[in-house]
């Protein structure tokens, strides 16, 4: 009788231990869904527009004008460089060009000079046509020497290209002081323009997002003094793996996790594909945009994406966790092959080994 009850005991208590497990251990059958299939990027929030500012000519900075976080406008002076030399050639470029107009228009020039002499060699040239024409008529008539009409006609033929050499030395004179006056005067507007070159100006409307240098630091063309970038607008910035990017286009569909808003997605567009890898990282850059937005952006926040290349409506899936290994399953019935087809970040496709009715076990 005591052996009896001791075996019933035992009984009891598998049965007690079995009953525990089972209700432990849950339960799902494959579902018809939805399923999408998805490329993995990890990602990074920068402002559209983003540029670092260079300055056009070395100098050192005497008055830096803004601090990171400020809001600035397109034209918006920036800094301030030292530029006493600057306008000290700009004094220089203005005395040369005021003296190149005076001497093209001023009545003391070269030009009025030789306009005057023409005027003389003019009326002298007047004077000797008139006695050459007065002897030459006394010859036809048989008075006069013939040496006299000679020496008139040399006097008239001196005076005749004696005008014709002045003619041609004022328009050389006037070619070379208008040229004078054009150079001095792009001269001029260069040297106006170098000068606003030591004015640092903003080149878009948005935010400081970092400065590089600080008031009196000597810069140079070849480095920038601050990080600018639009306020309002973001782009998303992904990097894909090589053997992904095939399967990326234009206008894809993409849904972002961001660190900074957990349990939370958002939607966006693929925008553009950068046709080169980055050989330190081996992915592509991508950029996309948001269709749907968070509250509130800040450059440089991370995250991930999962870029929507295909969907397939009203397939067997399970969840990717109810997998023991790359392709089994536990079931009521025990393990199970299965053949995987569509995999997404949470759930694949199950093309043959089971169907909707058969219980799998979740590890």
């Amino acid at each position: 009788m005591k052996d009896k009850y001791i075996v019933h005991l035992f009984l009891y208590t598998l049965s007690v231990i079995f009953f525990s497990c089972s209700k432990k251990q849950k339960k799902i059958n494959p579902e018809y869904q939805t399923l999408t299939e998805s490329v993995y990027a990890s990602i990074t929030i920068e402002p559209e527009n983003l540029y670092d500012v260079f300055p056009s000519v070395s100098g050192v900075i005497t008055n830096l004008l803004i601090s990171e976080g400020d809001t600035i406008h397109k034209g918006q002076v920036l800094a301030l460089l030292d530029d006493k030399n600057a306008h000290l050639n700009l004094k220089n470029a203005i005395t040369r060009n005021e003296l190149a107009n005076k001497n093209l228009t001023g009545s003391g020039s070269v030009k009025e000079s030789l306009k005057a002499r023409i005027r003389a060699a003019q009326a002298q040239l007047k004077l000797d046509s008139h006695y050459y024409a007065k002897f030459k008529r006394l010859n036809q008539l048989g008075i006069g020497k013939t040496a006299d009409l000679d020496n008139a006609r040399l006097k008239f033929e001196v005076a005749k290209s004696n005008k014709a050499q002045l003619q041609q030395q004022l328009q050389q004179a006037e070619n070379e002081l208008h040229s004078n006056a054009i150079q001095n005067k792009n001269n001029l507007k260069t040297v106006q323009l170098s000068v606003n070159d030591f004015q640092i100006k903003s080149a878009i409307d948005g935010i400081v997002y970092q400065l590089y240098k600080a008031e009196g630091e000597l810069i140079n063309p070849q480095f920038p003094i601050a990080q600018l970038g639009d306020g309002n607008q973001y782009l998303i910035q992904l990097l894909v793996d090589e053997v992904d990017i095939s399967k990326i286009e234009l206008k894809q569909p993409v849904l972002i996790s961001l660190d900074a808003y957990p349990n939370q997605v958002f939607n966006a567009i693929v925008s553009k594909i950068y046709p080169i890898k980055d050989n330190r990282s081996q992915t592509f850059t991508i950029e996309a945009i948001f269709t749907t937005f968070p509250k509130k952006l800040y450059a440089g926040l991370s995250g991930e994406a999962n870029i929507i290349i295909n969907r397939r409506e009203k397939v067997l899936t399970l969840p990717t966790y109810s997998l023991i290994n790359d392709s089994t399953v536990n079931t009521s019935d025990g393990e199970r092959i299965i053949q995987i087809g569509y995999k997404s970040f949470d759930k694949i496709e199950v093309i043959s080994g089971i169907d909707s009715s058969t219980v799998v076990l979740l590890p």
